[in-house]
Parts: C-alpha cells; structure tokens; sequence
C-alpha cells in the first residue's frame, strides 16, 4: 500500500474542510503550521446547481457575480475541482457563487519539490 507521502504529496492541515458557502466571496483558510519545504497545493471542490466566479490575483481582487474567472455550473453528479498550487495563489485566492446555494469544500497538500 502506498501512503502519500511515497507519491510525492503529503497531506497537511484539516484533511478536508466541511461544506462552506460561498454565497459571499470566501478565501481559503490557510494553515499556519510550519511546513518542510516544497510547494503548497490546495484542491477545491465546489458543489451545487450555479455558476461561480474566482479570482487568485496579486493585489487581492475581491470576485462578484460579474467579476472573476467564470467557472462552469456543477450538476448533480459532477462538481468542478480547481488544483490551487503555490501559497501566493492560494492566499489570494476568492471565490462566490454568481447565484445562491453552492458550496465548496477544500484540502491542503504539501509536495515534494524535486
């Protein structure tokens, strides 16, 4: 049996958050633990029946409905996954969905830098 950290990615912080609505712009929480070196990596699952928007920008740019990346719609059998990768971007990363009821769900990862 392999473990993650024989692939080359080690899971840190909270395993997976629980359900968090993204009616309003939300930012990630990250953790704050130190952690070896390598890149940070962050998984985002958003589930629902709506659009969203996000934005990863450097001044933070706050998304509304009009502004962002436009993420398509999930559907009741497949969410949409975004693979966040380096702590710059994932500390500015913002995300909300352009109408109400989505939510996201998200993981951290630390990977080997080789």
């Amino acid at each position: 049996m392999l473990r993650s950290i024989e692939l080359g990615r080690m899971p840190i912080g909270v395993a997976v958050t629980t359900p968090v609505s993204i009616d309003a712009a939300t930012a990630l929480t990250v953790p704050t633990a130190a952690v070896a070196p390598g890149i940070l990596e962050c998984t985002v699952v958003v589930e629902g029946t709506v659009t969203a928007r996000y934005t990863a920008s450097s001044p933070v740019v706050t998304p509304t409905v009009a502004i962002g990346h436009l993420l398509p719609a999930p559907t009741a059998t497949l969410s949409v996954t975004l693979l966040l990768r380096g702590r710059d971007i994932i500390t500015n990363f913002r995300i909300i969905g352009t109408a109400g009821g989505d939510t996201m769900t998200y993981f951290f990862a630390q990977v080997d830098a080789r």
